[in-house]
């Protein structure tokens, strides 16, 4: 079974970012952080939060914090039979 997903997340910069998208994703593998960059592949992509008009835009320029979104796959690996 593959295993994918992509959450959003807000953080202040990048350590941030990488600890909660770690805790979040072990969290929901039911594994220890500590083993998850062994066992998933991650990609960050950083981007203010929404915004429909330019005014909109430049207000969330000023947040501080980023949206976050978060990419990952469960690396697979080869089991071999009994």
């Amino acid at each position: 079974m593959r295993t994918s997903f992509e959450l959003k997340i807000a953080a202040k910069n990048i350590t941030e970012a990488k600890e909660l998208a770690i805790r979040e994703v072990g969290s929901f593998l039911e594994i220890p952080d500590n083993d998850v960059l062994d066992e998933v592949s991650l990609e960050l992509k950083v981007s203010y939060p929404e915004g429909k008009t330019l005014t909109e835009i430049e207000e969330n320029m000023d947040s501080p914090k980023l949206v976050v979104t978060v990419y990952g796959s469960v690396k697979q690996s080869v089991v071999k039979p009994f």
